[in-house]
């Protein structure tokens, strides 16, 4: 243990980077093709 308290690790500066995982968003860009979205800006645009 390192004394920390806390239920999920701080992922490496991830948070900062792309933002917190309640504010990401699946849309549905047409023609199979899906983009996640955080606070605004497009993290990716691949097919599921």
């Amino acid at each position: 243990m390192t004394g920390r308290s806390k239920c999920a690790p701080y992922l490496c500066g991830n948070i900062k980077r792309f933002g917190e995982v309640k504010d990401l968003r699946l849309v549905d860009g047409g023609n199979g093709k899906w983009a996640v979205y955080s606070n605004g800006r497009q993290l990716t645009n691949v097919r599921f």
